[in-house]
């Protein structure tokens, strides 16, 4: 309960240039500084891996939308060819 009165006094008694955060931050231990840092890492990691296989998934879709409409247009030129010449 001291160490509870004790973080309330360095709360109220911060100075202008200090924030909370960092006497926060200040006052975890170790351990939960270093498990902060790992989620925060993982969290960066899955974020970047999911925004490249948006990208891939986005490329691939791209090229493949591209071929098919091709495709379609060149059917459609073949069809409407003979309708068309004189």
């Amino acid at each position: 309960m001291a160490s509870l009165e004790t973080f309330s006094a360095q709360v109220l008694s911060l100075s202008p240039q200090s924030s909370v955060l960092s006497t926060i931050l200040m006052s975890l231990s170790i351990r939960w500084k270093v498990t902060l840092g790992a989620l925060l890492s993982v969290t960066l990691g899955l974020v970047t891996a999911g925004w490249l296989v948006l990208q891939s998934i986005h490329h691939y879709e791209l090229g493949r939308l591209s071929e098919d409409l091709e495709a379609r247009t060149s059917l459609t030129a073949a069809a409407l060819h003979p309708l068309l010449s004189p």
